[in-house]
């Protein structure tokens, strides 16, 4: 009874005892997916993103396996109603937000980059030490160019999301695309 007043549904998507399991919980307008892979191999959990009304925009925040099994990657972006496959290390998993993409979202996001971008540029702050300074320079380029940017609020999210999940994946990912547009 307890938990179905924590959330408003509980899905089971994907899963076999001793192997993988995949959840989809739902709270008010906000999603969440999660996978675990139960075995000693690497494991691609499938999921599908179709409940997604269809001419919607929502964002998902997705923290899942890095490249070793002592990583994360983290990644921001923009989806729709599609099917999704996440790679999972022996004994790893994922975990996902989803929610509805708002103008106000960049804006967040924006302020998040910047304070990134400040504490970097004057080594101070919770991310001393983490990061080397080319990176903190590539992240400052691309604030600048999104900002400056008149293409749409969305695209200008888009760009944004990518340039902050490859900063946060450093090691992974060292360049960081914009679209031309921007």
């Amino acid at each position: 009874d307890v938990y179905k007043r924590q959330w408003d549904k509980t899905t089971l998507i994907d899963g076999y005892p001793g192997k993988n399991v995949v959840l989809r919980r739902d709270k008010g307008d906000t999603i969440y997916i999660a996978g675990l892979n139960g075995t000693d191999k690497e494991y691609i959990c499938q999921y599908n993103l179709d409940f997604l009304p269809e001419h919607s925009v929502y964002k998902m925040l997705l923290i899942a396996d890095g490249t070793e099994s002592n990583q994360m990657n983290i990644n921001y972006t923009i989806v729709n109603a599609r099917d999704m496959s996440q790679l999972c290390l022996p004994m790893g998993g994922f975990a996902a937000r989803i929610t509805k993409f708002a103008e106000s979202d960049f804006d967040s996001l924006l302020d998040t980059v910047e304070q990134i971008y400040k504490d970097g540029k004057a080594n101070t702050g919770k991310y001393v030490g983490v990061y080397v300074k080319e990176e903190i320079m590539k992240l400052g380029q691309v604030i600048e160019k999104v900002k400056s940017s008149p293409a749409a609020l969305l695209d200008k999210f888009k760009a944004l999301a990518a340039a902050y999940s490859a900063f946060c994946n450093k090691g992974k990912t060292t360049t960081i695309n914009v679209p031309e547009n921007m």
